[in-house]
């Protein structure tokens, strides 16, 4: 069932006019006989009353003071006979000059037009007062809505309707908040929370864009990818890692892909259907191209003790062993030992198997033979029969005298 509150304005009291003249009284009805009056019964005594409780001081706003106990009730007296009743006393036209229509029926559904004035309206089970511009409902309804409107006697298109659905309190068709229905899986679509749209907050379940800020991760926290944890990104306070701990393979796609120093310092560089390239301290050392690799600088091999090194400098090949060079390539072409009279080309164990030269040329220059303590410089020339030595330091030739043998 619905309780309808309609609020009506009340218009501004006019003038009170002149009374009119009254009309004659008409004839009063024969009066009836009065029935006897049934005895009354004795009355019984009073029980005797509780203690007052004190009275609480009243301070400017103070506390309110404790109630005191309640007396007992006492016992009730018996009923005494009740009186025959009386004839009916007849149907008046008016009941102080109002006619019937001008009242509310009390005991069947009735309408009026004018105000009701007054602190508290008791309807069934609830009550409705209004004080200091407020209305009030107390009590409760089994079934139906309250509706505030205005204008007219029934809801219409400036009705807000107060219901119960379900346990839950509904306002114009949208649940009520309260403490009861506060939480996950309370169906409530807020505005806010704690103070934010919607629109501050990632979604979890859908594609989603961070539009400002920083998304921070302390040390040792994860940021987890794949169902089964299979990439993870973190710092653990000294290092950090990208760590590729599922199946499948770690894809680094683009078409260009640097590694830079966090100042932006290239390290490597990675150009798709192109060059890859290597940079120290930002100068690009190695660079590969569609027939091998370029190399800027010196080439170390095997380590700093024992390598090959191509001296860009000079475009010189070095070998060294024991980080000393043996020997050299020079940009010339020629092969040269890398310190003057100080290695062997093959040893006693190990000897090259033929030598082939075109002139022989000779020279102990800075020491001396075993046999007269002198130095020479020799070149052996062959000719058509015989070989030809031609001594260096004074320009002498002589040829060698040989025996044929068969």
């Amino acid at each position: 069932e619905d309780i309808i509150v309609t609020f009506a304005r009340t218009g501004t009291k006019g003038d009170t006019g002149a009374q009119g003249v009254q009309g004659a009284q008409g004839v009063q009805g024969a009066t009836g006989s009065t029935g006897s009056t049934g005895s009354t019964g004795g009355t019984g005594p009073q029980g005797a009353q509780g203690v007052q409780g004190a009275t609480g001081s009243t301070g400017g706003t103070g506390p309110q003071g404790n109630q005191g106990v309640q007396g007992a009730t006492g016992s009730t007296g018996p009923q005494g006979v009740q009186g025959a009743t009386g004839p009916d006393g007849g149907n008046a036209g008016t009941l102080d000059n109002l006619d019937s229509s001008q009242f509310l029926r009390s005991d069947a559904n009735d309408t009026f037009t004018g105000t009701i004035t007054g602190n508290i309206l008791h309807l069934g089970g609830s009550q409705i007062s209004a004080s200091a511009a407020k209305l009030q409902v107390n009590g409760f309804m089994r079934t139906g809505s309250v509706y505030v409107h205005q204008g007219g006697s029934s809801p219409n298109t400036n009705s807000k309707e107060l219901a119960n659905v379900s346990g839950e309190l509904f306002w114009d068709n949208q649940e009520v908040w309260n403490a009861g229905n506060d939480g996950s899986g309370s169906g409530l679509d807020a505005d806010k929370v704690d103070g934010l749209q919607a629109s501050s907050f990632i979604r979890s379940d859908a594609a989603d864009t961070k539009t400002s800020g920083n998304l921070s991760f302390s040390d040792n926290v994860y940021a987890v990818f794949g169902t089964g944890s299979d990439l993870q990104i973190y710092h653990n306070g000294s290092n950090s890692y990208i760590d590729d701990a599922g199946t499948g393979v770690l894809y680094i796609r683009g078409s260009q892909v640097e590694l830079q120093k966090y100042t932006g310092e290239t390290l490597a560089q990675f150009v798709a259907d192109g060059e890859s390239n290597l940079y120290h301290n930002n100068t690009k050392r190695i660079k590969t191209t569609s027939t091998g690799v370029e190399i800027t600088g010196r080439v170390n091999i095997n380590g700093s003790n024992g390598r090959i090194e191509y001296n860009n400098t000079a475009h010189t090949f070095e070998f060294f062993t024991n980080n000393t060079k043996r020997a050299e390539f020079l940009s010339s072409g020629h092969f040269v030992p890398g310190a003057n009279n100080t290695y062997d080309l093959g040893n006693s164990s190990y000897r090259w198997r033929n030598l082939y030269t075109n002139d022989l040329n000779l020279s102990n220059e800075g020491s001396s033979n075993e046999v007269d303590g002198t130095w020479g410089k020799w070149t052996i020339q062959e000719g058509e029969d015989v070989l030809f030595l031609i001594n260096r330091r004074n320009g002498k030739k002589y040829k060698i005298n040989m025996t044929e043998v068969e």
